[in-house]
């Protein structure tokens, strides 16, 4: 089996080690380890949650983060002065700034709602 790598085993410990790895057909100390660790994992251990991914960017999405991004280009605003105004201005105003339909208005504000970094 090999010097121990990681850890170090007493004389009976390795001599069981050596008797086991031989009947599971293992050859070397880390071998040997790996599937003790997994052993003890799985009967140990707690499941692993894994943070779910974001959610993929919708078509609507992707049209309102390139219209603001349209609108922050050509009239040399900040996104976040372009986003506040969306957000804050009246829709007759926002129409007349940003020429965005009022009816369009309440989706680009959900949208910065969401995206918005706080």
């Amino acid at each position: 089996m090999g010097k121990p790598m990681l850890w170090s085993v007493d004389e009976a410990r390795r001599i069981q080690l050596e008797v086991i790895a031989n009947k599971l057909g293992l050859r070397t100390y880390p071998e040997v380890m790996n599937l003790a660790i997994d052993e003890f994992i799985a009967k140990h251990g707690t499941p692993v949650v894994l943070k779910p991914e974001p959610p993929k960017e919708t078509e609507k999405d992707k049209s309102y983060r390139e219209c603001i991004a349209e609108l922050v280009g050509t009239m040399r605003r900040s996104p976040n002065l372009v986003q506040r105004d969306i957000m804050q201005l009246s829709a007759a105003e926002v129409q007349k700034k940003y020429a965005i339909h009022p009816q369009s208005l309440s989706g680009f504000r959900d949208y910065i709602t969401r995206t918005s970094r706080r």
